[in-house]
């Protein structure tokens, strides 16, 4: 696919994130950058003639994308990678550029919020990232990933709300079924759901575990339980003893919150009940998980790794420039110790403060984790943080089959 195709394509704002999409994959297949063939078509006055349609937009924010995810505009610094000010001052060039053509509209908003972020100025990534939710126009998956800004708030302007003591710390531990006994030693999976996402993704998900040869311990955070099948769990419990594994249920009351959001989130107060109950290692994951021996070598690896306080995922390049894709959402360790706690804490505390003004939209959980580490790693500076970078990949190359993206859609946008 051609820009020009592109264009012709984007009848609808949705439209033309598809054929971005399509765009950026064709040029990377022929081994193409997509972002260099962008910044020709807007330096040449093409993209003059086009200024009403939903592509312009599209292709501003793949640019953007794309540019911040080439190697080249990294350097290595010891062991970590940062941004070269070279290669951002051209991406500033290139957002200017657009703001011409296309006016101070909210690609060039998230092109401002990503360069401020790279500077570490939250105050003014704020700034931008709130108006660029204000005016992004599309929630379809094409353009989802842009829809993590109205998740973000600059974590040291509510720094005394975040290391407060939080709700679950206040509230009574949850109701806990036990199958098996906890075994504080081994491997703690955790994950959360509410009905829909129990009854799609639980009994696959045991499978997986009952193959790769788990023999740890399995914690499910479930949203308002009563609705649950409890002839299933029972069953589902009297497997994993079977197996080698125990299984114990928590539930949570949504009272009133979103249950999408919540559901997303209580797994981080569950993380804390689990390490009450005993668990000394407790890995957060997403329950649309298939679990390999693989995942599994990765975290026992983890576990064992005395120098680490908590393990994170942590991507690289260009994600770091939004702070909802720098950590990721699908494999977080804590360990039985004050810094796990007080992440944990920090992680609900950011959740709390964005449920009342924002209702729950895709990525609250990983600007929640980014939001806790910037705090905690300020809080503890000489403690080392593990990646689980290897764990999340290998659980997750399922998770954009087509059938388990649509589903996730639909439970999202009810």
């Amino acid at each position: 696919m051609t820009i020009d195709q592109v264009v012709a394509a984007s009848s609808t704002p949705s439209a033309a994130f598809t054929a971005t999409r399509q765009f950026v994959q064709d040029s990377l297949a022929a081994r193409e950058n997509p972002d260099d063939a962008i910044e020709r078509w807007l330096g040449s006055g093409a993209a003059k003639r086009h200024v009403a349609s939903p592509a312009l937009s599209a292709l501003m924010l793949a640019f953007l994308w794309q540019r911040l995810h080439r190697a080249g505009v990294w350097k290595p610094v010891g062991d970590i990678y940062i941004p070269d000010s070279v290669q951002l001052r051209k991406i500033r060039l290139v957002a200017d550029r657009y703001k011409t053509i296309a006016g101070d509209d909210y690609a060039y908003q998230f092109a401002l919020g990503a360069l401020a972020i790279l500077r570490r100025d939250f105050s003014v990534a704020a700034r931008h990232f709130a108006s660029a939710a204000k005016g992004s126009p599309d929630r379809s998956l094409g353009g989802q990933i842009w829809a993590g800004a109205v998740t973000y708030r600059n974590p040291w302007e509510i720094t005394a709300a975040l290391l407060a003591e939080s709700e679950p710390e206040r509230s009574p531990a949850p109701h806990a079924t036990s199958y098996g006994e906890v075994r504080s030693e081994a491997i703690s999976l955790l994950m959360s759901c509410d009905k829909l996402y129990f009854d799609r993704f639980a009994r696959p998900l045991l499978a997986s575990l009952e193959t790769a040869g788990f023999t740890g311990n399995l914690f499910l955070a479930t949203v308002d339980g009563d609705g649950f099948d409890h002839g299933e769990i029972e069953s589902l419990g009297f497997a994993a003893v079977e197996h080698g594994y125990s299984l114990t249920m928590m539930d949570y009351p949504a009272a009133g919150a979103l249950v999408s959001g919540f559901a997303l989130m209580v797994r981080f107060a569950a993380a804390r009940a689990a390490l009450d109950l005993g668990a000394r290692y407790v890995l957060v994951t997403d329950i649309d998980s298939i679990v390999t021996a693989e995942a599994l070598a990765i975290a026992e690896a983890d576990r064992i790794d005395s120098t680490a306080t908590l393990s994170l995922t942590f991507n690289r390049f260009g994600r770091t420039a939004f702070p909802w894709t720098t950590i990721g959402g699908g494999g977080s360790a804590f360990r039985d110790n004050d810094t796990s706690r007080l992440f944990l804490r920090c992680v609900s505390n950011y959740a709390a403060e964005l449920n009342s003004p924002v209702p729950h939209r895709y990525w609250l959980d990983q600007t929640a984790l980014w939001a806790a580490h910037e705090i905690v790693r300020t809080a503890r500076p000489g403690e080392r943080f593990g990646n689980l970078l290897g764990f999340r990949n290998a659980v997750s190359a399922h998770i954009l089959d087509t059938d388990i993206v649509e589903f996730k859609a639909a439970v999202h946008d009810r």
